[in-house]
């Protein structure tokens, strides 16, 4: 039997300007030297010599376990926006279709979902494409599952990752509109009840009391461990690549363009024995990205306010964002990045 396919992801590789240290960690010491150099020539050396051990206080130091030349930046905006007021966003007025860009935090300010239709697999359907404004791009969302990984032996794992890269190769072609490929892995809690149904409705006789009794346990100890993993696969594709047609905007060309390429992706993975869906629509994206920014809302069944009157569709973005320094609140629930 050959041996398993290994992998290896290795640390990104950073390109060091002056003695391995890179441009962000080189520009304070520059900056400190400019200054000495500044203050020597006024007759101030001095005041001068404080420029360089800030500069390599800024560039070797850290400040709560994080390297100080990278947070030094958004650490002094977060505390400005903290001194007067401005940290936490909270959205003005009621969702409405579609929301104002003043109602959506700076992390999706120029994002527009369009809705348009498309045949997918011989029926015509509704697709959101994500438009950044300012970027210049547009983005589309394919729900993509595959089953059985973990429980495959080393050869069939490596045959399944060697089908993902098969699928994903063609769109690193030359004057691809593709411009970057990105997936999502959500897993969340998704809880017993259907079974906890089943057990309801099951015959309640003497001889299968007990058993029942032990199925309910069972049911208690890994209701908390039981989990779903949805994956949602975005293609982005670059207006810049695309070619527009006359009398047609670049926009709808992109759009065109995108939805053929998804198309294309979803019958290699296929091919390779992934289940690819039909990509979100606008109410579905909308819903994924609700959920996955507050998903103690999923789990207690909450709804808002612009859902019980009829608005859920235009909900685009949350109520309120609060930054601090190591997570950030949005809506009722917390989130936090590792490096």
């Amino acid at each position: 039997m050959a041996d398993a396919v290994r992998y290896r992801f290795g640390a990104p590789g950073r390109v060091g300007v002056v003695l391995g240290m890179s441009l962000r960690q080189t520009v304070p010491i520059m900056v400190g030297v400019l200054w000495l150099t500044l203050m020597m020539v006024a007759g101030i050396p001095l005041l001068g010599a404080v420029g360089p051990l800030l500069g390599l206080a800024v560039s070797l130091g850290r400040w709560k376990r994080a390297p100080l030349y990278e947070v030094a930046v958004p650490g002094s905006n977060l505390a400005a926006r903290r001194a007067v007021g401005t940290a936490t966003w909270r959205r003005r007025r009621l969702p409405t279709s579609p929301i104002a860009a003043a109602d959506l935090p700076a992390a999706m300010r120029g994002l527009e979902i369009l809705g348009t239709e498309a045949v997918w697999q011989a029926r015509t359907v509704s697709l959101a494409v994500v438009c950044d404004r300012q970027a210049g791009t547009l983005s589309i969302v394919l729900p993509v599952a595959g089953g059985g990984f973990p429980v495959a032996s080393p050869a069939e794992q490596d045959g399944i990752v060697a089908a993902w890269g098969a699928a994903l190769a063609p769109v690193a072609r030359a004057r691809c509109p593709i411009s970057r490929i990105t997936w999502q892995e959500w897993c969340h809690p998704v809880g017993v009840d259907g079974h906890r149904r089943f057990l309801a409705t099951a015959s309640r006789s003497h001889q299968h009391r007990a058993a029942s009794a032990d199925y309910a346990r069972f049911l208690d100890e890994v209701g908390p461990f039981t989990v779903a993993h949805d994956v949602h696969l975005t293609l982005t594709a670059d207006l810049r690549r695309v070619r527009g047609r006359r009398g047609v905007s670049a926009v709808e060309t992109g759009i065109e363009m995108l939805v053929e390429e998804a198309r294309q992706l979803a019958g290699r993975l296929e091919i390779g024995g992934f289940d690819v869906a039909t990509p979100l629509s606008p109410g579905g994206l909308v819903e994924a990205v609700r959920w996955r920014s507050d998903p103690g809302r999923q789990a207690s069944g909450r709804r808002s306010l612009a859902e019980a009157a009829g608005l859920g569709a235009g909900e685009w973005g949350p109520m309120a964002v609060e930054p601090n320094w190591f997570e950030t609140r949005v809506d009722g629930s917390w989130h936090r990045s590792f490096a």
